[in-house]
């Protein structure tokens, strides 16, 4: 149980109690008393933000233009929690072509599976983007977890340098 502190959830709550119970926040609320045997942390002129949002997660690894030996590890739910993640958006990047949306879908899937709340971007740094279902629009619409078209890099030295009317 941790005791009074200012909780961020994102909206500043004031200063109120948060118990975690197991991997989970099973409440927060003001003045909760702790049950018998549980630990309490007194958090009295402290920060409490229960989680982040990361908006540009490469779950499927980043990296990798210097060849496959560069590329990044795949991200799991105990890397983002470690880090104090609860709320991640999974993207391809500049890798259109090994790292391939329906791996991304899948791996978005296995991270809510595992208790982070995820979302995915169709599209990679290719124009026009790859796509789920043929089209970023019926992406957008059809298929839940994405919410979002990217990452078109416009300016990146690794990008295809789209025109205006191509974005």
């Amino acid at each position: 149980l941790i005791k009074g502190a200012r909780i961020f959830g994102p909206e500043d709550q004031g200063r109120r109690d948060c118990l975690v119970v197991g991997p989970r926040i099973a409440a927060v609320e003001a003045d909760l008393v702790a049950p018998p045997g549980i630990e309490v942390v007194d958090a009295a002129g402290h920060y409490l933000l229960p989680g982040f949002i990361d908006n540009h997660l490469h779950t499927l690894g980043g990296g990798g233009e210097a060849g496959p030996a560069t590329r990044g590890p795949r991200l799991g739910a105990a890397q983002l929690i470690a880090c104090g993640i609860t709320c991640g958006v999974g993207l391809l990047g500049v890798d259109g072509v090994s790292r391939r949306l329906e791996d991304l879908y899948a791996h978005t899937l296995a991270l809510r599976e595992d208790g982070i709340a995820a979302y995915m971007l169709t599209g990679s740094y290719d124009v026009p983007p790859p796509t789920l279902t043929g089209s970023v629009q019926r992406d957008l619409f059809l298929v839940e977890p994405v919410i979002g078209v990217g990452e078109i890099a416009i300016g990146d030295h690794r990008g295809s340098f789209p025109s205006p009317r191509e974005i």
